[in-house]
């Protein structure tokens, strides 16, 4: 399974939830860093190419209930070129 990897959308607004939009396939989600954090795996799955895959721990974790973290590493300084 691949996951999304999202960014935060550049926007001054005052809130604790926020724009992401998936580096990948421009997927996106409105939600604040926890629940990007611990996605489940339906809205986690990302349709990209070069998207990541899942690690093996992640994905187990996510069967338990758990779920995907899907902030990507970059997400503070990440630039679409």
């Amino acid at each position: 399974m691949k996951k999304h990897q999202f960014v935060k959308v550049k926007c001054d607004c005052p809130y604790r939830a926020t724009n992401f939009v998936c580096k990948h396939c421009d997927a996106r989600e409105y939600c604040g860093y926890d629940e990007i954090r611990n996605l489940d795996a339906y809205r986690a799955l990302c349709t990209g190419a070069d998207a990541p895959p899942a690690s093996p721990t992640e994905a187990f974790k996510a069967k338990m209930g758990g779920g995907f973290d899907c902030l990507a590493p970059d997400f503070d300084s990440w630039e679409k070129e």
